[in-house]
């Protein structure tokens, strides 16, 4: 892990349990799996992912939080995908010029928007995995950016 993100993946971990016990409450028998990690073209990057039938290697759902270095910036972005990569709702964004850690103001800004954006579409989370696959799921969440 990149020295300064230690604490926002504290932070996200602790999100991501509560989506997963949200989701766990509606659809119990989906399974969870999250990790962290870092490149040099992505510093941080967190991913945490559901299968309905808790199938090995199925991903049915992906929230994903990352930071994607660019030659004199970042940008920061999280976003609710399928399994198959179509984005459900697109989480805060945020380009930062220059080097960055977690401490930053406008890095800790963007973690808080992204544990907002979370909470916020939890139930979202729960009922596409409580849907069986291949049907629509109502009621959207809403998207920040």
């Amino acid at each position: 892990m990149t020295p300064g993100w230690d604490n926002a993946w504290s932070d996200l971990e602790a999100a991501f349990g509560e989506i997963i016990g949200e989701v766990r409450a509606v659809a119990p028998q989906a399974t969870a799996h999250y990790k962290h990690t870092t490149t040099e073209r992505l510093p941080f990057a967190a991913y945490l992912t559901f299968s309905r039938e808790g199938e090995a290697d199925q991903e049915d759902l992906v929230i994903a939080v990352d930071c994607l270095k660019a030659e004199d910036h970042h940008l920061l972005a999280c976003a609710i995908s399928t399994g198959e990569g179509h984005t459900l709702i697109d989480g805060p964004e945020r380009e930062i010029e220059g080097e960055i850690d977690d401490e930053d103001e406008d890095v800790q800004g963007w973690l808080e928007e992204v544990r907002e954006f979370l909470e916020r579409n939890a139930p979202l989370a729960a009922r596409y995995l409580r849907t069986p696959r291949g049907r629509p799921v109502r009621g959207q969440g809403r998207s920040t950016g």
